[in-house]
């Protein structure tokens, strides 16, 4: 979801307001709760892989980037937890998986080899964290807590 806030900030000696949009955040929480980027609450319980984000629904054209995430019973008390976020980012495949490195591979079947995109993974206290220069974060405890970020540029994109 969108918001537009009024934003100040110290210039100088006085402050000065303006208009700033906000990105646009998805959320994965808890026993698989969803918060998407318009605010709409869903659960989704149970073992199974769920695409959370992408910016083409139009099967004539291909977007930029998809966001997957398989979920995986975790523990004996049968509670379902995320093991896995597939970041396919144009023709660069991005794992990030439970208790292992993250692994970056040009997508198979996608022609070149080379990998194009522009993006950093970082570790930041519980969180893994993955930046690309074109307005798109993913944050992932590597369990239970899972947020995609997008910048306004993409809102309506949806």
């Amino acid at each position: 979801m969108f918001f537009r806030y009024l934003f100040s900030s110290c210039q100088g000696t006085q402050w000065s307001c303006t208009n700033h949009v906000c990105p646009g955040t998805c959320s994965v929480y808890g026993e698989l709760n969803y918060i998407t980027f318009d605010g709409r609450r869903f659960t989704f319980s149970g073992a199974c892989e769920y695409l959370l984000a992408q910016d083409s629904c139009n099967a004539t054209s291909t977007g930029t980037f998809q966001i997957q995430a398989q979920n995986v019973p975790c523990g004996s008390s049968g509670l379902t937890c995320t093991k896995k976020v597939t970041i396919t980012i144009n023709n660069t495949l991005i794992v990030l998986e439970r208790e292992k490195a993250p692994v970056v591979s040009p997508l198979p079947g996608a022609s070149g080899s080379s990998i194009t995109v522009r993006f950093q993974i970082s570790e930041r206290h519980f969180f893994i964290v993955l930046e690309t220069d074109f307005g798109l974060t993913v944050t992932w405890d590597r369990g239970t807590r899972l947020y995609i970020t997008l910048d306004p540029k993409f809102k309506g994109q949806w």
